[in-house]
């Protein structure tokens, strides 16, 4: 996949972003030789699955702040006697730029079982993930001698990583149909 944002958030250099994905799954209990013990153990569908992905952010900066901008106030002006006079000042941007700003990149690796037996009453599901987020947008102090405050740089790393464990029952007695749910992660 290949994102492009336009050039309020992002310099016309770094706007395209490049995010590939792959999965996979194999449902095992569609193999000839699992047919029997599927059987015998009441397994109605047993799948492994597994993917990775890249995907992109540029949603925590507002807009032009890779960029030097200067705004016009309307508070102050310059009198040129008489009465005359010209309304309002324009003032540099306490945002020093930063034409290298890119995008996030989140790097994810998922492996998965689902399972459902006794006719599908019983279905569970575990999931174990590993998420890394690189570059990411973060606001920092500017150098002192640049007149600027502030400048959004990539910097930051974050991992997320855990286990997610699903599980829900499916019944009916009589004309009433009910289910029972659960889930955990970490």
């Amino acid at each position: 996949r290949a994102d492009a944002y336009d050039t309020s958030k992002l310099d016309k250099s770094n706007r395209w972003g490049y995010f590939p994905s792959v999965s996979a799954g194999w449902n095992i209990s569609n193999e000839k030789w699992m047919k029997n013990f599927a059987q015998k153990a009441n397994i109605s569908m047993l799948k492994v699955r597994a993917s990775y992905g890249i995907n992109g952010n540029v949603n925590a900066i507002g807009s032009y702040q890779y960029a030097s901008t200067v705004s016009k106030s309307s508070r102050s002006g310059y009198n040129l006697g008489d009465g005359a006079g010209w309304r309002g000042s324009v003032t540099p941007s306490t945002t020093l730029s930063n034409p290298n700003l890119a995008w996030e990149t989140s790097r994810q690796l998922d492996l998965g079982l689902d399972l459902r037996m006794f006719r599908d009453k019983l279905a569970v599901t575990v999931d174990w993930y590993n998420k890394n987020t690189v570059d990411l947008i973060t606001a920092s102090t500017a150098p002192a001698n640049t007149g600027a405050t502030t400048v959004y740089i990539n910097a930051g790393k974050v991992n997320n990583h855990g286990f997610e464990f699903e599980a829900s029952w499916k019944d009916n007695i009589g004309d009433f149909s009910y289910s029972i749910n659960a889930n955990f992660s970490t």
